[in-house]
């Protein structure tokens, strides 16, 4: 028999069968492989002077027998209930001592509703304790009654690694090749590696089926099957109805000010672009980054463009959407989340507003529905995949005073606050809405009426005008003077319709003043990095963002 090398799960099953556990639970979807995987850890343990003699695997419609030391001899058994097949291995581990067997029940959770199949699998634990002897459920996670859960210790089956679809892939490639109908198919082999971790957190099932589409739908294999195993993780995430699943287009230079969290986020460039090299010198992954701040200021924007930045797709999750009205729904809509997370990555996650599941005290009148979704997600935060990167969003900084284990170390990289956009910040985020509008005119069926090119001496005035605004209101304000614009019939609003929009937009720093002025205070006492200059450093000299007349932001980005 061959020497056997066992995956990280196989040697952690191969120590609970060594260590004479009487019963073991695989909770997986992918029956086969796991099955594949346990008669490898047999083959292992059969090896190592603790041979097997038996293994039979029963399932409501089949009982077949495979050979330890070659598992392509199956044998196919006269079929029995559950009833008797677990009596017949019950009697057969009384009457030979040295029968060394495991009986894997495949889809029979269920079956422990009845009081008699409960009460033979609880005698039947009892009885191979201690024994070379295993009973295994195999299939979907089930409730496990109280009066056996002793004896049983859950195994959750791993979905495929990267490397282990890699493995299956390549072979499944050439196969398709070798049939008739694709004899001229157009194999891209350096595509394979790509596919792959597209496909991460996919059954092996799942992806040989996108292969099989990707082969059939372009009668090749290229990188139009990568886009195609994205397009398969985003079905996955909507149906799921836990997260949004977006994929983003533009940059960090679609976002104007913040020079300083953007500057950080370059910074992490080489190592998330290139995970596999980085991890290969020793280099670990950016865990997240936390922008609290002013509403209205951008947060959400930039994680949507971060997301743009590094090529990844975003899943956006609104914590209110973890809580159920059903007992237990709010935690299995936690442990949904961080499936699909994991379905995803690499992938950015953004949890907006963390606060209100993170923040603060709460869950005193909800059975503690609360504190369970909280501790959670902060051990997730603390334990996720390297490569899944946060950025959450909060709006309301005090709550973090009663929890102050969310901003420690080892949570996020950088805590980050988002104030009030200073004028040169203004002036990027007003040329920025305004080309936004542009292209919208452009993509439309009629011709575009909207002149491009926007000067400084039209945008200066407004950016002069709206010291204090948001991000938000600066948007709006656009919007208004694209109206006014549109009624004086001219191709481009001037500075005084502009000027007239902020006039009628009233922002926060106004109706929010006192909140406004709490949330900036918290800052300053050092608690967190500012994103980038606010309106305490408004510039008055504009020469050093405007040129030619045209401000910065509409010129190509130096270095990128």
């Amino acid at each position: 028999m061959p020497e056997i090398k066992l995956t990280e799960w196989e040697d952690a099953l191969c120590a609970v069968i060594r260590a004479l556990h009487p019963g073991v639970v695989i909770q997986s979807t992918e029956e086969k492989r796991a099955l594949d995987s346990v008669t490898r850890v047999l083959q292992y343990v059969a090896m190592n002077q603790l041979g097997l003699r038996e293994l039979k695997v029963w399932s409501p419609v089949s009982y077949r027998q495979i050979s330890v030391e070659d598992p392509s001899k199956i044998t196919e058994l006269a079929p029995l209930d559950f009833f008797s097949a677990v009596a017949e291995f019950k009697k057969k581990t009384l009457d030979a001592d040295e029968n060394r067997a495991v009986l894997v029940l495949a889809d029979a959770g269920h079956l422990l509703n009845t009081p008699n199949n409960l009460r033979l699998v609880r005698e039947t634990l009892w009885a191979i304790r201690g024994s070379r002897c295993v009973l295994v459920f195999l299939g979907l996670p089930f409730t496990i009654p109280p009066s056996i859960a002793p004896d049983l210790n859950i195994q959750t089956f791993e979905l495929p690694n990267v490397k282990q679809l890699e493995t299956v892939l390549v072979p499944s490639v050439h196969w398709y090749k070798k049939l008739p109908a694709f004899k001229n198919l157009n194999i891209d082999e350096s595509v394979v590696p790509r596919f792959a971790r597209a496909c991460a957190g996919l059954t092996e099932i799942e992806a040989r089926g996108l292969l099989g589409l990707s082969v059939s739908r372009f009668s090749a294999f290229d990188h139009r099957a990568v886009e195609l195993a994205l397009q398969e993780k985003a079905q996955i995430v909507k149906r799921s109805n836990v997260v949004e699943y977006k994929t983003c287009k533009g940059g960090l230079d679609s976002v104007g000010g913040l020079e300083n969290v953007k500057a950080w986020i370059r910074e992490q460039d080489d190592v998330f672009t290139n995970y596999d090299a980085a991890r290969a010198g020793g280099l670990q992954l950016a865990k997240g980054l936390l922008l609290t701040g002013i509403p209205g200021t951008g947060k959400s924007l930039l994680a949507e463009m971060l997301a743009a930045h590094w090529s990844l797709p975003l899943l956006l999750l609104d914590v209110g959407s973890l809580f159920g009205g059903i007992v237990g729904q709010s935690e299995e809509n936690v442990n949904a989340f961080i499936t699909l997370a994991k379905a995803c990555a690499p992938c950015v996650v953004h949890i907006d507003e963390i606060e209100k599941a993170l923040g603060g005290g709460g869950g005193e009148l909800d059975g503690g529905t609360t504190a369970r979704v909280k501790g959670k997600l902060l051990t997730w935060l603390q334990n996720k995949p390297a490569d899944v990167f946060v950025v959450a969003t909060a709006n309301d900084v005090t709550k973090f005073e009663s929890s102050p284990e969310l901003i420690r170390a080892g949570r996020f990289d950088l805590v980050s606050f988002v104030d009030l956009p200073d004028k040169k910040a203004r002036l990027e985020i007003l040329a920025i809405h305004y080309a936004k509008a542009c292209a919208y005119a452009k993509a439309g069926s009629v011709q575009s009426t909207l002149q491009e090119k926007i000067s400084a001496d039209v945008l200066l005035p407004v950016a002069d005008a709206t010291r204090g605004y948001s991000g938000a209101e600066l948007e709006a304000i656009v919007k208004r003077a694209l109206r006014f614009g549109f009624a004086a019939k001219v191709n481009q609003p001037t500075a005084e319709h502009f000027v007239e929009a902020a006039r009628r937009t009233k922002p926060l720093a106004v109706t929010m003043a006192e909140q406004i002025a709490t949330l900036r205070n918290w800052c300053k006492e050092g608690r967190a990095v500012p994103a980038g200059a606010t309106i305490e450093d408004d510039a008055s000299d504009t020469a050093a963002f405007v040129m030619d007349g045209v401000p910065q932001l509409l010129l190509p980005a130096k270095g990128n």
